[in-house]
């Protein structure tokens, strides 16, 4: 993937958390970009050579199991391409549910 293509995925997004909760801080933690939601990591995303990841955390993951079999996870990232994007249905439901992990906390 070229970086004009990781730009595309990430900002596709950036759209769709920002789309969703208007208030996100964009900040840098753990060296990547991150949305930070009350003052809790929402989620992570950061970019390699040949693909893309998000980083929502591990219950994320294991809740969404099903919906994310078609894509390469590990404990707390799901990786994509410009060829095989997270469908923004499946992301949104992704940004929710750690939108109420957090607010559940508060």
């Amino acid at each position: 993937m070229t970086s004009a293509n990781h730009r595309r995925c990430l900002e596709a997004v950036r759209r769709c958390v920002h789309g969703l909760l208007p208030d996100v801080e964009e900040v840098i933690a753990y060296g990547i970009p991150t949305f930070r939601y009350r003052g809790k990591n929402l989620l992570h995303m950061s970019s390699s050579k040949n693909h893309c990841s998000l980083h929502p955390g591990s219950e994320v993951i294991v809740a969404f199991a099903s919906d994310l079999a078609d894509f390469k996870t590990s404990k707390g990232t799901i990786r994509f391409t410009e060829r095989h994007e997270i469908p923004t249905e499946l992301l949104a439901r992704i940004i929710r549910a750690r939108q109420l992990v957090i607010d559940q906390a508060q």
